[in-house]
């Protein structure tokens, strides 16, 4: 096995990416503190030097890696825009929050009882972009941008979609993200403003 020469912050830091990457895609439960070990070209032995076990480097791993805010605030200029490009900005912010912290996402939705407060946390961050869907939605319908009463059906529509397309980019990741999300965002925009403009 080759031994990577690093310093201790550099070893640590390496610990803390390879058990993210596997933990998002093996799941917490089927990785190995060898497997990690592995990954970085190193003893196990090695690897508990740094962190006692695996619990304890997951709960690093949450420190180093969780984007807290996951999401930014809307920005301002949402209120003055034209409702189609407000829901696109709007959109276009969310899926680029969740396509960067992707791994990170994914580790935590597949480390079931683990962190939990963390978990609740994105959820409850999640829920946060609902609402300011959901708000701007009524307000374009209040100032008769918008047809009357879409705010709740709208909202639902564009989460359930949305919801759909990141469950698939996180299975099959696009080549290109803009395009993908572009692509995906012109078309739920078109279908959408046939109906609620």
């Amino acid at each position: 096995m080759k031994t990577m020469r690093q310093t201790g912050p550099n070893r640590r830091l390496s610990f803390l990416k390879a058990a993210l990457d596997l933990f998002s895609v093996q799941g917490y439960s089927a990785t190995t503190t060898k497997a990690i070990a592995e990954r970085c070209g190193v003893t196990e032995a090695l690897l508990f030097r740094h962190f006692h076990n695996k619990e304890e480097l997951l709960r690093a791993v949450v420190e180093q890696f969780s984007p807290r805010p996951l999401f930014q605030p809307p920005p301002t200029a949402i209120h003055v825009l034209p409702p189609r490009a407000a829901i696109e900005l709007l959109l276009t912010g969310y899926l680029d929050s969740v396509w960067a912290n992707r791994i990170f996402i994914q580790m935590v939705f597949t480390t079931p009882k683990r962190e939990q407060t963390v978990f609740e946390e994105i959820w409850t961050e999640f829920g946060k972009q609902g609402l300011y869907l959901y708000t701007l939605l009524q307000e374009r319908s209040d100032r008769r941008e918008l047809k009357a009463g879409v705010a709740a059906a709208t909202t639902d529509v564009i989460s359930t979609s949305t919801s759909g397309f990141l469950q698939r980019i996180l299975i099959e990741p696009p080549q290109d993200w803009d395009a993908a999300r572009n692509a995906y965002i012109a078309n739920l925009l078109q279908i959408l403003f046939d109906n609620i403009a």
